[in-house]
């Protein structure tokens, strides 16, 4: 976001509804405006792959990670600074983390349509908590660690599932 955007939102698109895109190259989080950035996975089921996150992304500001379809994107890259993370999504989709870089130091919140999965061990940061919204889901394929200062809020039909064969 840029002081031109004022408080609206800045959606990024990942993907088409034909072509995944692959982004290698850095990515800084940071606005001047007071609206969210949106990093769109894809906005419809996507046939030839998921749209993938491999180079560094730094959160300056808060961020939403939202998902539009079963192929959502992908996070194989290290996440750091202080922005928060929210989870967000339409379609029965997903965003995925698939490595243990991620040091980011905002709260992490998956929003009712929401659904993070982590695809290794340990793919969350140490935020201070992380928050599963009714009707959000955080599956994990393996052990995820939280330190004893993570605070992990779950309400009354958010969901935390372990999956050893889908992820």
């Amino acid at each position: 976001n840029d002081s031109s955007t004022g408080s609206g939102d800045t959606p990024t698109l990942a993907a088409s509804s034909t072509t995944a895109h692959t982004f290698t190259n850095s990515i800084t989080v940071a606005m001047a405006g007071s609206g969210n950035t949106a990093i769109i996975g894809a906005i419809s089921s996507i046939a030839n792959g998921v749209p993938t996150y491999s180079g560094p992304i730094t959160l300056n500001t808060n961020v939403v990670f939202s998902h539009g379809s079963a192929n959502g994107p992908t996070f194989s890259s290290t996440i750091t600074g202080s922005g928060n993370v929210t989870i967000d999504g339409t379609g029965g989709g997903f965003v995925t983390f698939s490595s243990a870089t991620k040091s980011y130091t905002g709260t992490t919140t998956i929003s009712a349509t929401g659904t993070l999965k982590l695809s290794i061990a340990n793919a969350l940061p140490s935020t201070p908590s992380i928050t599963i919204n009714g009707g959000g889901t955080l599956a994990g394929a393996s052990a995820q660690a939280l330190p004893s200062t993570t605070q992990l809020r779950i309400a009354a039909t958010g969901r935390s599932e372990e999956h050893t064969s889908e992820l």
